[in-house]
């Protein structure tokens, strides 16, 4: 990992010797910027994500306020922070991305339009059908990063595989 005939700067700020000692031999420096793009979008997807059903927990009232669904939107709201998004962090981490952009609150950038949805509406069932949205985003998302990661990034294809079964399975649940 510091060969200096490889190491000539590529554009995209990093060179094909860096990405090899990333463990992403499989991809070219362009293809590393469309990976961090797609990262991004997917780690604020989580956390717009945890947000929907988080803010959604504190609205429930009566039976559904102590029942099946608060539950369910609490269970689901771990997963998308505490697995799904700590996860996703670990791996830019890994892989020398930092998303900054994130962290100075416009993650929602991020998000597809067709992605979101609108949040917090006074109606359960409003709910239910924005997170179904944000879960059928978050499984658009990730069958393109599982195409985009399978030869590219191993750890990051069998991490996004994972994944997305989780987000098949919220959406079964809902």
């Amino acid at each position: 990992c510091g060969d200096p005939v490889s190491s000539i700067s590529l554009p995209y700020n990093k060179t094909y010797a860096e990405l090899q000692c990333l463990g992403l031999d499989g991809m070219s420096p362009a293809e590393y910027m469309q990976y961090t793009d797609m990262l991004k979008q997917a780690l604020a997807e989580e956390f717009m994500a945890w947000y929907q059903y988080h803010i959604v927990i504190q609205f429930l009232e009566g039976e559904e306020g102590t029942g099946e669904i608060k539950k369910l939107f609490s269970e689901l709201a771990d997963d998308e922070l505490n697995h799904h998004a700590a996860k996703i962090m670990e791996l830019m981490e890994r892989i020398d991305i930092v998303p900054t952009c994130l962290f100075n609150g416009c993650w929602d950038n991020f998000i597809p339009f067709k992605h979101r949805s609108d949040i917090c509406s006074p109606c359960t069932l409003e709910n239910v059908i924005n997170n179904i949205t944000l879960e059928t985003g978050a499984i658009d998302t990730y069958v393109r990063i599982v195409k985009f990661t399978k030869d590219k990034d191993p750890q990051g294809h069998e991490l996004f595989t994972e994944i997305l079964a989780d987000e098949q399975s919220h959406l079964d649940k809902l």
